[in-house]
């Protein structure tokens, strides 16, 4: 600057805007002369701001006052929301139809989003800056989810959500209106509100749900029973695997107000909804259908549907109760439930056609097509096989905490790092530790290359550290190199079933317990694997993996009951591989006795399942052991030359 002296002020007014990518700096403008620039040494005032407070009415019509750096950035970051106008619905559950009203007092409510994004800010046109940040942030708009009545009425979106929920209700003769009983009690409600995404991401429709305020029932009054069994995931994995290898189609169904079909068998009396006028005071809804929210909502709901599937002719697995199958002279269907969702597979196009159309006249259900987003899992299929990953729901693991712009790891876990009890200090947020780990549990059931690490982790909810931390944040590391990496199963297919069995010994430097790891193939196809720490401490290698044997002829003889279910018939014995020839001998015959004869009986089930002829063990060597990576933290090259052999593929790597 012209005219300044070394001892004259340099620093320079500037606003913070975020960070550039693959830049050392914060991302400033500078309120003198109107320029972006990128610097290291910034101080923060982070009480002091160059516009006008909240408080102040600022017109965007009249803002003469207004600097043209002020009128830049208000277009930039801050965008009123409109406000819509009153809408009605009617009830019509008495003589005098109570309606919905929506208040909308304009005056009161003035909502602002602030969006906070990455946008990548170079020199050139402001207004052209300006129209294009725009442009980005609109459509986000509708992302944002009200978390009251209040707000939702402010949007024309969510207050048709809310009126086709309420039209839902009284479709099904959900509830009429009644006085309380003495001596009754009546839970609330509220309306929760969600935006439904599709696979890609975009906005599929917005939903407005009525939820009861379950949680202020009281059992053995308004409640008694509350299971209701969902799909076994592995079961689901056996499913399109076997659909894949006899070139099946899959197809996907979705019940409309799922809950709201089962009856109710117990007297629940519930408080009106908000914005539902009623034509008397003091007057409460009695339940005739099971609401959400209701701790027996989800079981009356999956007794309703499974009497309708078995009077068509339905029969219900023993093994998996969330797994129906259909047999006729000329026909086969298979049908998974977990909760609204349901998928099914055939062998006769016109008898899948029937179905749909009975369940279709029965519960009034949206016909998804063929599957390709199921559970958050997401389908790709071609005359080559199919995929199932879950890349949309590790990328948004991966900006919740965010690490989308993180460096890559090339393997979950560093296997020269142990994990104990007592080493750093406490996680300030243990909530936040538990949710990611919680989130991470679930990514497991594509993802058998984390089982391991994430099993590892999970041992520490309680009181988590930041070494625990840094190892959870590891894998998110190594899941940004492979998002989309998940289960390939081929369209050519062998019709056998093996296992593969390992076991890595008092490896837990805490208790000296052992890890389980096994994985089963339906041919090519993986389906079925776990990792786990074993329940006792075993005197030996030959112990350990002996019980490691039992765990996977536990499974071995499930699975063989889906696959009699779903009329496979697979040929006997499964052959299940292990690297141990001690426990190899030790399940064929009672030797070492002097050694194994603390062993629980429960254990020995591994000899009874070999002369049942269910299984039959045989030696593999440790290199092509496939379960190894179950069982213990490898190096990246290893771990990597095992990932193909487990049949994992990532078809969003560019070839």
């Amino acid at each position: 600057m012209a005219g300044r002296t070394k001892f004259d002020k340099r620093a320079s007014k500037c606003i913070f805007l975020g960070f550039k990518p693959g830049v050392k700096g914060y991302l400033l403008y500078n309120l003198h002369n109107k320029n972006f620039l990128v610097s290291r040494n910034v101080i923060f005032y982070e009480f002091h701001f160059p516009y006008a407070p909240e408080s102040q009415s600022i017109s965007h019509h009249h803002n003469t006052g207004l600097t043209a750096s002020q009128q830049i950035f208000d277009s930039l970051i801050a965008f009123d929301i409109p406000v819509s106008g009153v809408s009605s619905l009617n009830t019509g559950t008495t003589d005098v139809e109570p309606v919905m009203q929506f208040n909308n007092d304009s005056n009161n409510v003035v909502q602002t989003l602030i969006l906070f994004l990455e946008f990548p800010i170079d020199r050139g046109s402001l207004l052209l800056t300006c129209l294009r940040m725009i442009a980005l942030l609109f459509p986000l708009l509708t992302f944002h989810i009200p978390s009251s009545f209040k707000e939702a009425c402010q949007h024309d979106h969510w207050q048709q959500a809310m009126i086709a929920e309420i039209q839902a209700l009284q479709r099904n003769g959900t509830w009429s209106l009644v006085k309380l009983p003495p001596n009754k009690k009546a839970v609330g409600c509220r309306w929760v509100y969600k935006t439904k995404l599709n696979a890609a991401g975009s906005i599929e429709r917005h939903k407005a749900r009525l939820v009861a305020k379950g949680f202020t029932q009281t059992e053995g009054m308004n409640f008694f029973e509350t299971f209701s069994p969902v799909v076994k995931l592995t079961t689901v994995r056996f499913l399109i695997s076997m659909a894949v290898s006899r070139h099946w189609s899959l197809y996907q169904l979705d019940v409309d107000n799922v809950f709201l079909h089962g009856d109710l068998n117990e007297d629940v009396y519930m408080k009106p909804p908000p914005g539902l006028l009623l034509p008397e005071p003091h007057l409460v809804c009695k339940l005739h259908k099971s609401l959400y929210g209701l701790r027996q909502a989800s079981r009356q709901w999956n007794s309703k549907l499974t009497s309708a599937l078995i009077s068509y002719g339905f029969s219900q697995s023993s093994a998996d109760h969330s797994l129906f199958t259909y047999h006729s002279s000329n026909s086969f269907i298979a049908l998974l439930v977990y909760v609204e969702d349901i998928v099914l597979t055939r062998d006769n196009m016109q008898a899948i056609n029937d179905v749909k159309q009975f369940l279709h006249h029965k519960f009034s259900i949206k016909d998804l097509g063929s599957l390709k987003f199921f559970l958050g899992f997401e389908v790709a299929r071609s005359q080559q096989g199919l995929v199932l990953n879950q890349r949309k729901y590790c990328l948004e693991i991966l900006s919740e905490f965010g690490l989308t712009g993180c460096k890559s790891a090339t393997s979950p876990s560093n296997p020269t790092v142990k994990l104990t009890d007592d080493e750093g200090a406490l996680v300030s947020d243990p909530t936040a530790y538990r949710r990611l780990i919680g989130k991470l549990q679930y990514l497991t059931n594509t993802r058998p290359d984390i089982s391991f690490v994430v099993q590892q982790v999970s041992q520490f909810m309680s009181k988590p550290r930041q070494s625990h931390l840094h190892a959870a944040f590891r894998i998110l590391r190594y899941l940004k190199s492979c998002p989309g990496l998940g289960l390939f199963y081929p369209s050519s297919n062998p019709h056998r079933i093996q296992a593969f069995s390992d076991s890595d010994w008092a490896t837990c430097s805490l208790t000296r317990k052992s890890i389980t790891g096994y994985c089963v193939f339906y041919g090519h196809c993986l389906i079925s694997w776990k990792s786990k720490k074993q329940s006792t401490v075993s005197r030996s290698f030959t112990e350990a993996e002996y019980r490691a044997l039992t765990s996977v002829a536990c499974e071995l003889q499930w699975l063989k009951y889906i696959a009699d279910d779903l009329c496979l018939k697979i040929p006997l014995p499964f052959p299940t591989f292990c690297d141990n020839q001690s426990a190899i001998q030790l399940a064929k015959n009672p030797s070492f006795h002097e050694r194994t004869k603390h062993i629980e009986v429960d254990c020995h089930l591994i000899r009874a399942k070999i002369l049942d002829g269910l299984i039959v063990i045989s030696h593999v060597p440790s290199k092509h052991q496939l379960a190894d990576m179950l069982t213990k933290s490898l190096y990246p090259g290893l771990f990597h030359d095992n990932l193909s052999k487990m049949g994992l593929l990532n078809i969003h790597h560019p070839s």
